[in-house]
């Protein structure tokens, strides 16, 4: 199920990755249906399955034995990742992902708020909550202060969540970049037991970048930040498949400038966000 998440490097030479083989002995062999996965659209968010074919033997034939006329199949990224998910934790619904924005509309908010439903995360802008019903609170997982949000209207908040009973995250976020506040909304959100993650610890200082993951999995670092003009920039710094354990990755100097933050994903997991940029 990870290798469809695409966690680890495909089994199989040329990308392929097994759909369906013998439940028995799982062993090639007796045949197996196999695709090639991959990562597709902006910021490889999105999956597809292509050149489908019938393997009993580590090399695919696509002329004799590929099931032509069948595929591609593009699934959305949050889609995907929330329904393969549910299977891997047992096969129970995804918790519900809906987050509160408190400020004007300006133009972060509003651009946050189409980011977020991109990735399948429900979001709505209001001024203030104290006016919203509390069972409508209840639906909510996390609030998102605005910018110009005070520390009155910030308690004010608080306190509609407080009086409602909803447990909720509260994010507040350091620079206006939209990618970095989306990362920072997705690791509020989650739920999921701490046991169950693989990436669990990200720290940056002296020009690396230490990340500690507990089985193989594909790990991005994204380096977000903005400059002494503050003008944001993005980028990404590492893409691979890291072994279980610690591991050191030095960054260029030139990627860290200005007040920088960084973001760590494994494939299919939640983005863990690290505050302390060594840029800063």
């Amino acid at each position: 199920m990870r290798g469809l998440l695409l966690d680890s490097e495909a089994p199989l030479p040329g990308g392929w990755y097994l759909i369906y083989g013998c439940p028995e002995c799982e062993d090639l062999a007796c045949g197996a249906v196999t695709a090639v996965i991959e990562r597709t659209g902006a910021d490889d968010a999105d999956y597809v399955w292509r050149d489908f074919a019938w393997q009993t033997d580590e090399h695919a034939d696509l002329e004799r034995d590929g099931y032509h006329g069948i595929g591609p199949f593009r699934f959305a990224g949050a889609e995907y990742r929330a329904a393969l998910g549910a299977l891997l934790d047992g096969g129970g619904p995804a918790p519900r992902r809906r987050v509160l924005l408190v400020g004007a509309r300006v133009a972060v908010l509003a651009r946050l708020a189409a980011a977020l439903r991109a990735i399948g995360i429900g979001a709505d802008i209001t001024r203030d909550a104290l006016h919203v019903h509390a069972g409508e609170l209840l639906q909510y997982g996390a609030v998102v202060f605005g910018p110009a949000v005070g520390p009155a209207e910030r308690a004010a908040v608080r306190g509609a969540f407080e009086r409602a009973g909803a447990e909720w995250a509260h994010v507040d976020g350091p620079v206006p970049i939209v990618p970095l506040l989306v990362a920072q909304v997705e690791q509020a959100l989650d739920r999921g037991p701490v046991e169950r993650r693989r990436l669990t610890r990200l720290a940056a200082a002296d020009g690396a970048v230490d990340v500690e993951v507990t089985s193989a999995c594909r790990v991005r670092l994204t380096v977000h930040g903005l400059d002494r003009f503050h003008r944001s920039h993005t980028q990404e710094v590492f893409d691979g498949v890291l072994e279980p354990g610690r591991h050191r990755l030095a960054l260029d100097a030139g990627e860290v400038k200005g007040r920088s933050f960084v973001v760590a994903r494994t494939a299919g997991g939640c983005p863990y966000v690290f505050g302390q940029g060594p840029g800063q």
